[in-house]
């Protein structure tokens, strides 16, 4: 289920999403090579039915 807000230049994205199978939880933990999220930004202009990619970034760990 994904909710956004977007403004000017900032965005947030609320995501929630897990794993089908807890075999690839495991996995996941294990595997230390496994990149960091990704994230890929498109914009669609609120008078167009064109989409534009604008790229992508990765989602940081944030250290509390």
């Amino acid at each position: 289920d994904v909710t956004f807000e977007a403004d000017g230049a900032t965005a947030t994205v609320r995501l929630e999403k897990g794993y089908a199978e807890k075999s690839e939880y495991l996995l996941h933990r294990l595997n230390e090579e496994e990149p960091l999220w990704r994230v890929q930004i498109w914009q669609q202009p609120a008078d167009s039915s064109t989409t534009y990619y604008l790229g992508y970034t990765t989602i940081t760990p944030n250290a509390e």
